[in-house]
């Protein structure tokens, strides 16, 4: 669907951030007060300020114009007077020659194009912005004009300087829209601008035990008017203690410290608070100890209310400021709330802190029934405990104190102690089992493990060379002894005596001859002796084991 072009894309407006019940409204003063020109685009809306070369602002180059009604010139703008932009990026130019009105042109001269949706509203400021007029006149009008472009497949309205923005886009018209201003004559002093705000959060945690600190900040709010105080000027500050707008007990409102400080030099002897540093009867009160204080544009006076403790239940609590003794301003109250509740909430949440440093910052124990997701870094000081369920952690976890387990944890990664593995890479332990686990392997040479398969391990010895170097080996299974490994022994032996005997004999006879001659004349007996050596052993290896239990080296990977 495309862009009707043909409708005003935002509404325009005029206001005072010291004077928001004046919307639309030209005051005639000799010096006013900030004004704000507001472009808020209607939704699904963009506006765009392109960048210029040319930084200087004339009736045929800028990025918008107002026109004002005739007969109500803009006094400081055409007297050049102490007008001016409160931000650099842009420039103006008066046009008052024109017999039926003033211009103001506006040229935008950042290095960027600026842009603004619907939920980032255009704002700006400008000062004095004020006119000429004996009140004759009661209103006048104020129009904003702009261009239509339409760039390359972009039906979107936008702002641009007349004659370089109109190159390579397609310029289908130009409009302009109008709002009615009211001229008044501003009594400053009708608009009380004394104003109470808290500095910090204003969050108390109600757990009984926690001492909370709230800030309050007094202070005036006008850019130009000072506030005057007479001798007699009183803030009493009383804190309710009901169920319902109750801050705490009267017992815990009594031992609250109070303390305060005026303005940024931080000197306090013209104010005095009474009771001193403390609560009675729920009240406070801070008393001007000097004739006349003045409170200049922009000045303040910082109350601080420290070592609140409360369990009261969960809601809105009031702090409630009579005043009085404000020159030229009737007495009045203004009421500051405070939230109690279990949480601390700013940009991060506190459970038993008020300052919390993270975006979830728990002191104190974290019960988690049900599931707990964290997609990032988990640091935990104190205690962490879940009776059912799953601690499902994406990345990691970071415990500064000891972690107890009375089930599985279970990880997908290495759990580290000191930024270190648990178990490093590379230890080899002993596993009753044939198969390694996930994240392990059987030493068996695979994997890059050394073979330890019937292995025994010796320790790593530097100083002696048989254990001087990782994964050297030796030994033997078995063993056969050699004579020079052998103990000294010895074996018993035998010896026998052994002797001949032999006889010198005759015969007679012709037909024979002796059976044996024997040398000699004589009878005799030879002896001689025979020593006798018997082998024994088989020769074979021996055990070299001690008693042994099969078990499995593992490596971790």
């Amino acid at each position: 669907m495309k862009e009707d072009l043909s409708s005003v894309p935002f509404q325009f407006s005029l206001t005072y951030a010291d004077y928001p019940e004046r919307p639309n409204t030209l005051f005639s003063e000799e010096k006013g007060p900030i004004a704000a020109i507001n472009i808020q685009l209607k939704a699904e809306r963009k506006i765009t300020f392109n960048q210029s070369n040319n930084k200087t602002v004339s009736n045929d180059h800028f990025h918008f114009y107002l026109k004002l009604g005739k007969n109500q010139q803009i006094a400081p703008l055409k007297e050049n007077c102490e007008q001016k932009l409160k931000t650099k990026d842009w420039t103006y130019k008066i046009k008052t020659e024109d017999e039926s009105y003033d211009y103001i042109f506006f040229l935008y001269q950042g290095n960027k194009a600026l842009s603004y949706s619907f939920e980032n509203p255009f704002s700006l400021e400008i000062f004095n912005l004020i006119i000429k007029n004996d009140l004759k006149y009661k209103g006048t009008f104020l129009q904003i004009h702009f261009n239509y472009i339409k760039h390359s497949g972009l039906e979107v309205p936008s702002l641009c300087v007349s004659e370089e923005g109109k190159q390579d886009v397609n310029w289908n018209n130009s409009s302009e829209t109008t709002i009615d201003l009211a001229i008044e004559k501003l009594d400053k002093k009708a608009i009380f601008p004394f104003v109470a705000q808290w500095i910090n959060v204003p969050n108390v945690l109600n757990d009984g035990r926690t001492e909370n600190t709230l800030s309050l900040r007094l202070f005036n709010s006008s850019e130009y008017n000072s506030l005057n105080f007479n001798q007699n000027a009183t803030i009493a500050i009383q804190v309710n203690n009901d169920d319902e707008t109750g801050l705490s007990s009267d017992e815990n409102i009594k031992n609250i410290k109070i303390d305060f400080k005026r303005g940024k030099e931080n000197t306090r002897n013209d104010w005095t608070l009474s009771p001193l540093a403390s609560f009675v009867n729920r009240t406070c009160i801070l008393s001007s100890s000097q004739t006349d204080i003045i409170l200049q544009p922009s000045d303040y006076i910082d109350i601080e209310f420290s070592e609140i403790v409360t369990d009261y239940l969960s809601g809105t609590a009031m702090f409630v400021l009579n005043y009085s003794g404000f020159v030229g301003f009737p007495d009045g109250q203004i009421t500051v709330p405070v939230q109690k509740a279990s949480l601390y909430c700013s940009n991060n949440i506190g459970v038993g802190t008020t300052t919390p440093t993270a975006k979830l910052d728990v002191n104190g124990t974290l019960n988690v029934t049900e599931k707990a997701s964290f997609d990032d870094d988990v640091e935990i000081q104190g205690s962490l405990s879940g009776k059912e369920g799953k601690l499902n952690i994406n990345d990691q976890v970071n415990f500064q104190k000891e972690i107890k387990s009375l089930g599985c944890i279970d990880t997908s990664e290495k759990i580290k102690e000191e930024g270190n593995e648990l178990i490093p890479k590379g230890t080899i332990v002993m596993w009753n089992g044939s198969t390694a686990p996930k994240g392990w392997s059987l030493c068996d040479k695979t994997n890059g493990t050394p073979d330890l398969r019937g292995r025994f391990i010796v320790g790593y010895n530097p100083n002696d060379s048989d254990y001087n170097l990782i994964e050297k080996s030796g030994g033997e299974k078995e063993v056969t002894l050699t004579k020079e490994q052998m103990p000294k022994h010895s074996h018993s032996s035998r010896l026998e005596s052994i002797g001949i005997r032999y006889w010198k004999r005759s015969f007679e006879g012709s037909n024979g001859s002796p059976n044996t001659m024997v040398n000699g004349n004589e009878d005799g007996c030879s002896p001689f002796s025979d020593l006798h050596s018997f082998e024994t052993g088989g020769d074979k290896p021996h055990e070299n084991r001690p008693p042994y239990f099969v078990l499995a080296y593992i490596m971790k990977l």
